[in-house]
């Protein structure tokens, strides 16, 4: 069945207290038959059952199964020889505490995927045998030292394995529970290898078939037992039973010594000390030789008598359970995805007033992830309304020194650029007059908020037109949906009744002494208000230029206008004269009665030129009441737009990096406009303290969360090490500590970030601001990351726990 070659195991190899647990060993173990390795302790007994018991790995060597080598230790494939081919026994029970008895024996079988009906006909036959049917229904910590390892015989027995490892089953129990034991086990030999680590000689010789014996981790001898008929030898028992002795007993005050004794002894002088919470012992009879018996020590104080084990009751004994199917294949799962849920809850509700207060800390952690990620959001916050005040297709055009009036044709033709615009810089929202239900208030709101002006040919307007019609006369407007977004929120627009979409339109708005309407409402995503180009070029030339004491005008709304020649500038009543507008000469401009009155007083002579970008003949004036009105074509008037804000103009371009490409081509420098507004705007608002100070509480929520886990993970290593022990696979373990961690996430960061959503809806109902920015993201993303940070930091600690053997496993918990 088994066979190994040149096994060796070495603790704490290449150091200087390095061990040498399993030396060289080389045996071939029988298909059936009851095997005892006896030795004395730390001899290497218990380590090779565990290599031989896939519960540890060699450090070199290997191991043969049925004909088939496993050369190296892969726990996925021990998994499945151990949970369909072994059953184990352990001196410790190894019990699941939360499982009645039945369950206990129920584990083992879901994992091979026995059917329930054999499943309960198995586990009624071997707690029988054991005599703990009548106990199934009760849990470990209810039974005694010797009921619990009569249940985890019964386990490992309960599917019919080929082959049980034993771990020394019979040293917790009474001598009347310990001949049952091997009775049972010495029946079941005839049928399945049993390999048996026991430290009684008396029960190896008496039972066994074939005896082991190593010495410092080496076999120094094995030999099949013949025995001897009909009752058990004594002849090598080394166990000391106390009433084959006489008795004396010595009582001085504190010190009571029995003292017993078969002959006469020799003569003692027994020197007895205490000091430091220690007895010290010493004999001045040099001849005498004193050895102490404790729990390490083969030998044994028994106060019964010397039992009598007679062959005809094992012979006699009754125990078949048939194997199972060998089509049944280890490919279930003991633990199911519904069963971890019910698990994750039961170690919730078994939580100690302690521990239930970390779930107090862990619903106060989630309070300070989601602060940190507010605090972490305000210092990188940026979002468009803050920053966009200007069309997002536009590339602020530079030259090498500076952009002149001659890069602008050069791009107009080599470029061929349809529009030119005025700079990328921000411009006030006009003076509207809001319409206020019934009432008509007029409100200055020109600081809410900043955005651009732009010509209506940029785009396709009447394609994204959604309410009203497209400017047709002069200064008539429409307006972007995208700023009247922002102004329905803004507390200076509800206050004055803004509600709605449609009370934008038809809205009258002034500035610089125009008065314009907003006709329609469009929706291109951007900052604007679209204009007539004659009315754009107006605007903005007005807007950035130098000086205040003109006010250049477009053509009016008829080609023909009527003006009073310069000539006449004198006279009482001047002769008016009609005069067409398309007519205007490049040199000629008319001027406004107030700005002619205005030039002669600071040259105190008549004034018939100007100068602006190039010299104007001056061959008109007109009463009006804009001060400083100056009217010139079309053609001076894009002109003009240049010669006042040449520095920096912007092309508009649904390609910005191929527009930037092509301006290198002539010599030109390209910017992105909303990368340009972006990074001033995070440069600004970028708060290094802030951000620094969420990510230490970040860190700080990981870090105890992690350990928080940790050590939720070394309350139940036993737990752990038991399943692995009995062949479930890690998969099966990493599931059920995943949905330990989202039913603890669920419950703790639910509570957290609702309480903090709470706080944070009540600050800010204090002011019609929003005093803490909070958006929906906020606490969705607070989640996620806790239930990351929850899965990482829990599922850290089981993985590297995961990495360790069965037996490594349960070593932890024994210390």
């Amino acid at each position: 069945m088994i066979k190994v070659r040149n096994l060796h195991k070495y603790f704490n190899k290449s150091k200087s207290n390095e061990i040498h647990a399993v030396n060289n060993v080389n045996f071939d173990f029988p298909a059936v038959g009851l095997v005892c390795l006896l030795g004395p302790s730390g001899c290497g007994k218990t380590t090779l059952l565990n290599i031989i018991g896939g519960l540890d790995k060699p450090t070199q060597g290997e191991i043969e199964i049925k004909g088939k080598t496993i050369p190296a230790y892969k726990a996925e494939r021990w998994d499945t020889i151990r949970n369909r081919h072994f059953g184990y026994i352990f001196q410790n029970y190894y019990l699941l505490p939360d499982l009645t008895v039945y369950q206990n024996l129920e584990f083992v079988l879901k994992i091979i995927n026995v059917s329930p009906e054999e499943i309960d006909k198995r586990i009624e036959y071997a707690l029988t045998a054991v005599g703990m049917y009548k106990y199934r229904k009760r849990k470990p910590h209810q039974l005694s030292g010797g009921q619990q390892q009569r249940v985890a015989i019964a386990r490992a027995l309960v599917k019919s394995p080929n082959v049980v490892v034993a771990d020394e089953p019979t040293g917790n129990l009474d001598e009347k529970n310990k001949t049952q034991i091997m009775n049972i086990i010495k029946k079941i030999s005839a049928e399945c290898l049993v390999v048996l680590v026991t430290h009684e000689r008396r029960l190896a010789e008496f039972y066994g078939d074939i005896i082991v014996e190593l010495v410092d981790g080496a076999i120094i001898s094995s030999h099949e037992n013949r025995g001897e008929a009909g009752e058990l030898s004594t002849r090598d028992d080394r166990n000391i039973y106390l009433p084959e002795y006489k008795q004396k007993e010595i009582i001085n005050e504190d010190l009571s010594i029995k003292y017993f004794y078969q002959d006469r002894p020799v003569p003692l002088k027994l020197n007895l000390i205490y000091q430091n919470g220690s007895y010290y012992l010493y004999s001045e009879t040099e001849q005498i030789e004193i050895k102490i018996i404790d729990s390490r020590s083969e030998v044994k104080v028994i106060d019964t008598p010397r039992p009598v084990l007679k062959q005809e009751n094992w012979r006699t004994f009754d125990y078949s359970l048939p194997p199972l199917d060998p089509e049944i294949r280890a490919t279930g799962s003991a633990i199911k995805y519904k069963d971890t849920l019910k698990m994750a809850w039961r170690e919730l509700g078994k939580m100690r007033r302690g521990q239930k207060f970390l779930l107090t800390i862990l619903v106060f952690a989630a309070v300070m992830v989601v602060y940190a990620f507010i605090t972490l959001f305000s210092s990188i916050r940026v979002e468009e309304r803050d920053f966009l005040y200007d069309n997002r297709n536009l590339v602020e055009v530079k030259g090498t020194e500076e952009f002149t009036v001659e890069d602008y044709y050069r791009l107009k033709e080599e470029l061929q650029v349809d529009y030119i615009l005025g700079p990328a810089n921000r411009v006030s929202l006009p003076q509207f007059e809001f319409k206020y239900f019934f009432q008509y208030q007029d409100r200055d709101l020109s600081a809410f908020p900043s955005h651009s002006i732009l010509p209506v040919d940029v785009y396709n307007l009447s394609a994204m037109l959604i309410e009203g019609r497209l400017p047709e006369n002069r200064y008539e407007a429409v307006i972007d949906k995208y700023l009247i977004d922002i102004m329905l929120k803004d507390p200076a627009f509800m206050q004055i009744g803004a509600r709605y979409l449609k009370q934008f339109n038809n809205l009258n708005w002034y500035r610089s002494n125009v008065n314009g309407k907003i006709v329609g409402i469009v929706d291109t995503g951007n900052p604007n208000i679209y204009l007539r180009m004659e009315d754009y070029r107006e605007f903005m030339i007005n807007s950035y230029a130098a000086k205040e004491e003109y006010r250049f005008t477009a053509a009016p709304n008829t080609t023909v206008i009527e003006y009073y020649p310069i000539s006449d500038w004198k006279k009482t009543n001047p002769a008016l004269v009609p005069f067409d507008y398309n007519n205007l000469a490049a040199d000629e401009i008319i001027v406004s009665a107030s700005y002619l009155q205005y030039l002669e007083s600071k040259n105190e002579e008549p004034v018939t030129k100007v100068q602006f970008d190039k010299e104007y003949r001056i061959i008109g004036f007109i009463y009006d009441d804009v001060f400083g009105e100056v009217i010139v074509n079309n053609e001076n008037l894009e002109r003009l737009l240049y010669h006042f804000i040449d520095k920096n103009p912007a092309v508009f371009t649904k390609n910005k990096k191929a527009m930037i490409e092509r301006l290198k081509g002539i010599g030109l420098k390209g910017k992105d406009t909303y990368k340009t507004l972006y990074l001033e705007y995070y440069t600004y608002n970028f708060s290094f303290t802030e951000y620094s100070f969420s990510l230490v509480i970040l860190a700080a929520s990981l870090l105890f969360l992690y350990f928080l886990m940790r050590s939720s993970l070394i309350k139940r290593i036993y737990e752990v090490g038991v399943y692995r022990a009995l062949g479930v696979k890690k998969t099966n373990v990493y599931r059920l500590f995943l949905s330990e961690i989202i039913v603890l996430t669920l419950i703790t960061s639910t509570i957290g970030i609702i309480i903090t959503s709470y706080i944070i809806d009540k600050v800010n109902n204090l002011s019609p601001y929003e005093l803490i920015y909070y958006p929906w993201y906020i606490p969705v993303v607070s989640f996620i990351f806790i239930f990351a940070v929850n899965v990482l930091t829990g599922m850290l600690p089981v993985i590297s726990l995961l990495r360790n053997t069965p037996a490594q496993i349960l070593s932890k918990y024994d210390i």
